[in-house]
């Protein structure tokens, strides 16, 4: 890294931050090369919120979830739990939890195809066509320095920000998770076989 101060165009200054830190790319994530995180990130639906796109700001889109009990919910395919039915179970309790009629889209198989069919509708201050999208933290990064995000209501969040982990709390991304939500961390996990280890593993030398 030098010294030349970073460009002013957000989405180049997220980048740079991205590649200093050596995020590894999802499919070598998904490879076992480390540990994965993404975060539920709520879509300005009216555009740039606290930014400004050629010049002009756009303001964030009115709140009307008083009114209007519709969510649509953008996220990667296998991410949420499903009977042999074809439900999703933990969606269904929500919904019933809490009134809201939830449209769950499968629409993300890779960040860079995602954001590439939404950027200009967000760039312009348009719907995106989803209230709230799963994106890998570093594409998050991105459109939260870009100003595509509206800030949560956290007194309607309670259990959120009184049981997340306290060391996912304060990413440098978004400090007080003011626009995002963890949804998944790193893990990780061993397997072995029974009939050649039938004590398991007990120590880093059994291995």
């Amino acid at each position: 890294m030098t010294d030349r101060p970073l460009p002013s165009d957000p989405m180049i200054r997220a980048l740079i931050a991205q590649a200093s830190t050596a995020q590894l790319s999802r499919r070598a994530i998904l490879a076992g090369a480390g540990a994965l995180s993404l975060a539920g990130v709520l879509a300005a639906c009216s555009g740039k919120v606290g930014g400004s796109t050629g010049g002009s700001t756009v303001t964030a889109a009115e709140d009307l979830s008083s009114s209007v009990k519709t969510l649509t919910w953008a996220n990667w395919s296998f991410y949420l739990d499903e009977d042999d039915d074809g439900n999703h179970p933990t969606l269904d309790a929500f919904q019933d939890n809490t009134g809201l009629t939830v449209t769950y889209d499968v629409a993300i198989d890779d960040n860079n195809t995602y954001f590439a069919k939404v950027r200009d509708q967000l760039a312009l201050g348009q719907g995106i066509g989803a209230d709230t999208v799963c994106l890998t933290d570093w594409m998050t990064n991105i459109w939260i320095a870009s100003g595509y995000t509206q800030a949560f209501d956290q007194a309607n969040m309670p259990n959120v920000y009184a049981n997340l982990n306290p060391s996912l709390l304060n990413p440098s991304f978004d400090p007080g998770r003011a626009n995002s939500v963890p949804w998944q961390s790193g893990f990780a996990g061993l397997a072995w076989n029974t009939e050649k280890l039938p004590q398991g593993l007990a120590s880093i030398d059994d291995l």
